[in-house]
């Protein structure tokens, strides 16, 4: 049966005693201890089902369509980061490089480079060495410079 809508619920305002309060802990404590109750995790670390919506099995996954930096921030955790630069082999990586320029999602696409070889990457050696004479103070800038 349903109440009419509108009507006060029997039990609004109305608080439970300590001693019922135990009673239900108890009793449920209880269960569990039997094997009555038994969660449908248990021994496992994860719930199931959050295996299920990893990669592909998520409903709202992009493939090969996502953006600049979920691209960028999957391909952080599926290529490890290596103790130095691919290209200089020396200063530890920082930055994430595609070097395709195509933005797949393959991990072979993409190389760990330093901030200095990242920078010669994309903008010329010789823009980069600007920058470094400027920071030296050997020449003024000149921000009109294209590349």
């Amino acid at each position: 049966m349903v109440a009419p809508k509108g009507s006060i619920p029997w039990n609004k305002g109305k608080k439970l005693s300590q001693e019922h309060i135990n009673n239900i802990s108890n009793s449920i404590k209880k269960r569990y201890k039997e094997g009555k109750i038994v969660p449908y995790w248990k021994g496992k670390k994860r719930p199931h089902l959050s295996e299920r919506y990893k990669s592909e099995g998520n409903p709202i996954w992009k493939g090969d369509k996502v953006k600049y930096h979920a691209l960028h921030e999957w391909i952080r955790t599926h290529k490890p980061k290596p103790s130095f630069c691919e290209s200089c082999k020396i200063k530890e990586p920082s930055e994430l490089a595609n070097i395709s320029q195509k933005y797949k999602r393959d991990v072979n696409d993409f190389e760990w480079l330093c901030k200095s070889c990242h920078s010669k990457q994309h903008r010329g050696k010789e823009w980069h060495n600007n920058i470094i004479q400027y920071k030296k103070g050997g020449i003024k800038w000149t921000p009109c410079v294209t590349v």
